[in-house]
């Protein structure tokens, strides 16, 4: 970047020289940003699970109450990863 001297800019045309340098930057410059595939880290809720697996409330409940069912919470809601319940329900059929 070059030198500059300011001397009498008024306040839009100082904003506008600055808008115009960083617009030049980014561009020379682009942001390498790597995004993780939510793909496998798709969450879902208790009732999603019942569902899905055919596992009852308690069972899920039990599960979380024992350590063996990893779950976070948000808000109010319990949410799991697709990830965690399938590896917890093939534990339990010992296929694993």
């Amino acid at each position: 970047m070059d030198k500059l001297f300011f001397t009498s800019l008024t306040a839009p045309e100082l904003r506008a020289l600055f808008k115009e340098e960083i617009a030049k930057y980014f561009q020379d410059n682009p942001l390498k940003v790597k995004v993780k595939s939510l793909e496998n880290h798709e969450r879902l809720t208790r009732k999603q699970i019942c569902e899905e697996y055919k596992i009852s409330l308690g069972t899920i409940h039990n599960l979380m109450k024992r350590g063996e069912l990893p779950y976070d919470k948000v808000g109010r809601k319990t949410l799991f990863k697709r990830e965690d319940v399938e590896l917890c329900i093939k534990r339990k059929r010992g296929e694993l």
